[in-house]
């Protein structure tokens, strides 16, 4: 943790490092899917969505990743959350 109080993976998610968030998703961190579609980075969306429990929870204004890749019409990820969310 930071000196804000952000975590690892909240700074790579924040950086959009794919490769620092793969290593720290696999050591066990978890990673906060709204920020990672509003940040528009599938590649790390596709990591975190590996464990589907992450679909539908919301972030402290209610809103779900889907939400946040909508608002800022990021359509790769998108269409990625939509799959699951369809399948789910």
């Amino acid at each position: 943790m930071d000196n804000m109080g952000d975590t690892a993976i909240e700074l790579a998610l924040a950086k959009n490092h794919t490769e620092t968030v793969k290593a720290l998703l696999q050591a066990g961190a978890l990673a906060d899917l709204a920020l990672a579609a509003e940040n528009g980075n599938s590649a790390i969306v596709t990591e975190i969505l590996k464990d589907t429990e992450h679909v539908n929870v919301c972030d402290n204004k209610g809103e779900t990743g889907l939400h946040k890749a909508c608002s800022k019409n990021h359509q790769e990820v998108k269409t990625c959350l939509s799959r699951v969310v369809l399948i789910t």
